[in-house]
């Protein structure tokens, strides 16, 4: 699981945050991980949405760095390489 989630993140970053990812601690990308790992256990398509709308709100998720200069993953990107897995 940890691969699969690395090779999301890397995939979903926003690309200021892959060029900032390297010199930032490891849990600065926490929620993005807890996000990438709760979309690749989702057993229904429907629930996705419930899910970027928890990682839009989580605490972590309000400060500037995070949501004015997004380093962080796009919620998008995501949703995207979701729904090239699910048929």
């Amino acid at each position: 699981m940890e691969r699969y989630t690395e090779e999301i993140l890397r995939r979903a970053l926003y690309p200021q945050a892959r060029l900032t990812r390297p010199f930032l601690p490891a849990e600065a990308f926490a929620a993005d991980r807890d996000f990438v790992a709760c979309a690749g256990r989702l057993t229904r398509r429907r629930d996705f949405p419930g899910e970027a709308v928890e990682f839009h709100d989580a605490p972590g998720n309000r400060r500037f760095w995070r949501r004015h200069a997004k380093c962080r993953v796009s919620v998008k990107r995501v949703q995207r390489l979701f729904d090239l897995v699910w048929p």
